[in-house]
Formats: structure tokens, C-alpha cells, sequence
């Protein structure tokens, strides 16, 4: 698994691109969550909000590993 890509001779760190994969789908679950009012419930939900993009980015590491 190469740890860049070449964009028209630029390289691209491919955890830059992981990260912002994560972001979206952090996004996603974050308004979903907003949604359904559940950050009222939580205690600290800034800090769960770090732990959830956290899990996100080291799931979408995990599936990038597994497939290349």
C-alpha cells in the first residue's frame, strides 16, 4: 500500500485523503445525531464528538488496509 498519491505531480499523503473521507461521513452522523436531539443526553459532547471522528478515521483506515 503506497502512503501518497501523485495528483498531476503533486503527492497527496493518503491519510489527508482518509481524513477528509472521515470528516464527511463524521458530518453525516453528526446532523443525523442533531437530528434525533441525542447530544442533549450526552454529558461531555465536544469530547464525544472527537472520539466519534476518531472511530470514524480508524474504521476507514482499517477498510483501506483490508482492500489494498
Amino acid at each position: 500500500m503506497a502512503g501518497e498519491v501523485n495528483f498531476y505531480g503533486i503527492y497527496i499523503p493518503l491519510i489527508l485523503i482518509q481524513a477528509l473521507l472521515a470528516y464527511v461521513v463524521y458530518s453525516g452522523l453528526v446532523w443525523a445525531l442533531d437530528k434525533w436531539q441525542l447530544s442533549r443526553w450526552m454529558a461531555l459532547p465536544t469530547i464525544f464528538n472527537v472520539c466519534l471522528y476518531i472511530i470514524v478515521l480508524g474504521l476507514i483506515v482499517w477498510i483501506c488496509h483490508l482492500l489494498f
